[in-house]
């Protein structure tokens, strides 16, 4: 297993309750010791660099859309 993972919880909102709390430590956990499996066995990784580069710019796209109030075309092209 991997050691040093920090639990990362997000509030998520909806109309039925602001005050709900999702915790992500079980996904990232996941993908952590994927990776880790992957790099100590040689196997290929579940997920790759252009699979994150894809949500990096998801993410920034999301902020972006907040930010200038627009929808952005492409989200996931980086």
């Amino acid at each position: 297993s991997v050691t040093g993972v920090q639990t990362c919880a997000l509030p998520i909102f909806s109309s039925s309750s602001a005050n709900e709390v999702t915790s992500y430590e079980s996904g990232f956990r996941r993908e952590l010791e994927s990776f880790y499996a992957a790099a100590t066995s040689g196997s290929p990784v579940e997920t790759d660099g252009y699979d994150g580069a894809r949500d990096v710019a998801l993410c920034q796209a999301i902020i972006a859309s907040a930010r200038e109030h627009r929808a952005v075309e492409n989200p996931t092209q980086f």
